[in-house]
């Protein structure tokens, strides 16, 4: 996984890269209104990550608000063309770096 550098300032964004560095997809948040909403106005609101590949969307990360600790529901569908320990280890990294911006 790659951060999109500039690309998430306003909405987080990764590149999800495959084992010789080229990219085979990207998380990226759920809307840009409500990624501005959150950083500026209230972290209230859960978060929401969408894995997409080059053809469709493979997998969903959802966040569910505690105040205590930060915690997501990833849904895989059989079909998806991602490793599903590759989608397991971007919920890792998201919840690792989102948590501690709470």
């Amino acid at each position: 996984m790659r951060r999109r550098g500039l690309k998430s300032i306003l909405r987080d964004s990764w590149e999800v890269l495959d084992a010789d560095d080229k990219p085979i997809g990207q998380v990226e948040e759920d809307s840009a209104a409500m990624a501005l909403f959150r950083r500026f106005l209230s972290n209230l609101v859960p978060q929401k990550f969408h894995l997409q590949t080059r053809t469709r969307s493979c997998a969903s990360l959802k966040q569910r608000w505690n105040p205590f600790v930060y915690s997501l529901d990833v849904t895989v569908p059989a079909d998806c063309e991602v490793d599903r320990r590759l989608v397991f280890a971007a919920a890792v990294l998201i919840a690792a770096i989102e948590g501690r911006q709470q």
